[in-house]
């Protein structure tokens, strides 16, 4: 049986970007802080929504984060509080930050998994842009779902994984 693979971004599409004092989106019923400012007194607090990750557990698919957070995701505690662990695609050394980086480990990866279906979760429209220009990319079945981070993963997206997955799923 072919597992799709779920390439999670977390900033803007897992962690919706919530300026300090704002409220959360009303996309899921509730949410959780990860990061307690007092411990990153530069960075904003980061929200999660437990609906939101039971849902993305329940999906036929393995998750795999794909985000310049890389480890930070373990050593910040967010995968402790939604509930599952995973492993993050490592990305190559850039000095120009998310796109770019994300989308050579992505075309990596499908290079050595060929036709594996995966799914590409993402708030950054250049990252995806650079996707769908790349001929590796072109040949594997997949679905990009590009997030508005203020709001983050919808569960209309949910949706939209869920149907995707069951199309590629083969014995």
């Amino acid at each position: 049986m072919t597992t799709p693979v779920l390439f999670l971004d977390v900033d803007g599409t897992l962690c919706p970007d919530i300026p300090r004092g704002n409220d959360h989106p009303q996309t899921w019923p509730t949410w959780e802080r990860v990061l307690h400012p007092a411990m990153w007194p530069n960075l904003a607090p980061v929200y999660f929504s437990p609906d939101m990750c039971r849902h993305l557990g329940a999906l036929p698919a393995e998750r795999v984060y794909l985000s310049t957070w890389t480890s930070k995701v373990d050593d910040w505690g967010l995968s402790q509080a939604i509930g599952w662990s995973c492993p993050y695609l490592p990305l190559p050394f850039s000095r120009e930050g998310g796109a770019e980086p994300k989308a050579r480990a992505l075309e990596g990866w499908a290079r050595q998994e060929s036709s594996r279906p995966f799914i590409s979760v993402d708030d950054d429209p250049y990252f995806h842009d650079l996707l769908r220009g790349s001929e590796v990319i072109l040949q594997v079945p997949h679905l990009l779902i590009q997030t508005d981070s203020r709001v983050g993963i919808l569960p209309e997206h949910i949706e939209q994984m869920r149907e995707f997955c069951s199309s590629v799923r083969v014995n």
